[in-house]
């Protein structure tokens, strides 16, 4: 495993908080919240809280495994070892295929730009993000980390920002059983299935084992912390969303039809700009960040050509697994 070996250890504690954040928030609160709403009204707001316990209780495998046996590729190197060798191909087949997501992170960051300016070329910008994010990562782990958390940053004040101008413009009166149970339990577990697309994420840090200062202080940390944070933080915007307009009026539809009720327009730019269309570029810089782990092991494990494992020893990057990476996010 020499090649898993040059990898640097220099995450900290925030470097990895902020990776798993990242990781979380995604688009999925900008497009579910509307969805939920629509399947259980007010409900929403518990269903979100719940949806992040369910998420955490999942997770708590891979925290302990990730604090008891903090590796390089640790959701790979845990199911291949544990569990059997063909197993851990298997996850790594579905693994792979699902990192097309990476084009479509991009292509929405663009769509999300041409809606606040139109006539933006959104292949232009998506491919722009693409190459600056797989640039960042291929500079090292902890330029990645510090670019992402300063995203981050923004994210989370502009989600704040939505929190923060909504609270007034709340009705507080929509939060009542017939408001928040429309089609009984089945609406609500269904939503809270539904939205647990947006609350998990976290365990991602499992993969980063081999560049962390303190996994096994770390990884468990992170996935409580960040999973618990943006559930709470869900549920404050989902009570926003379903408490300022008319609930039939926001069943189905994206954030924006809110945000743009109770934001002046400088605000709602910039709710655009690092909400929506930084949650999706976080979520694209921590998969670069996290995804070539898995792959440096089986490619230790004889599965694929040792050549593409090669782990540049100036940044600690696997530049040729990131490029490979970045030419699909590309196509």
């Amino acid at each position: 495993m020499q090649q898993a070996t040059n990898l640097k250890k220099v995450l900290g504690l925030t470097d990895v908080l902020g990776i798993a954040i990242g990781q979380i928030i995604g688009a999925g609160v900008m497009s579910l919240t509307g969805i939920g709403i629509q399947m259980t009204g007010s409900g929403i707001t518990p269903a979100f809280i719940l949806s992040a316990v369910i998420t955490l209780l999942t997770m708590f495998p891979i925290a302990i495994l990730g604090s008891t046996l903090p590796t390089t590729g640790g959701m790979y190197q845990y199911t291949s070892r544990l569990l059997s060798p063909k197993t851990g191909i298997f996850w790594l087949m579905l693994f792979i295929f699902l990192q097309i997501t990476l084009s479509l992170y991009a292509l929405s960051f663009a769509q999300y730009l041409e809606g606040l300016f139109p006539g933006v070329p959104v292949r232009t910008v998506a491919f722009s993000l693409l190459t600056i994010l797989f640039i960042v990562n291929i500079i090292g782990i902890k330029s990645a980390s510090i670019i992402g958390n300063l995203m981050v940053i923004t994210l989370i004040v502009a989600l704040s920002c939505f929190i923060i101008f909504g609270i007034p413009h709340v009705n507080f009166g929509v939060f009542n059983s017939n408001s928040m149970f429309p089609d009984g339990f089945t609406g609500f577990f269904t939503a809270v299935g539904l939205v647990s697309f947006a609350t998990g994420g976290a365990q991602v840090v499992a993969e980063l084992g081999g560049e962390m200062k303190n996994p096994k202080r770390d990884i468990p940390i992170v996935i409580i912390v960040a999973t618990i944070f943006v559930g709470i933080l869900y549920a404050f915007i989902a009570s926003i969303a379903v408490g300022v307009l008319p609930i039939p009026e926001v069943a189905g539809r994206p954030l924006t039809s809110v945000a743009k009720e109770i934001l002046p327009t400088p605000i709602f730019i910039f709710f655009m700009i690092g909400g929506a269309m930084f949650a999706l570029a976080t979520t694209l810089n921590s998969t670069f960040t996290w995804v070539t782990k898995s792959l440096l092991i089986a490619i230790h494990d004889g599965y694929l050509p040792k050549a593409l494992g090669h782990v540049n020893k100036r940044f600690g990057t696997p530049h040729w697994l990131l490029l490979i990476f970045y030419i699909i996010g590309a196509i």
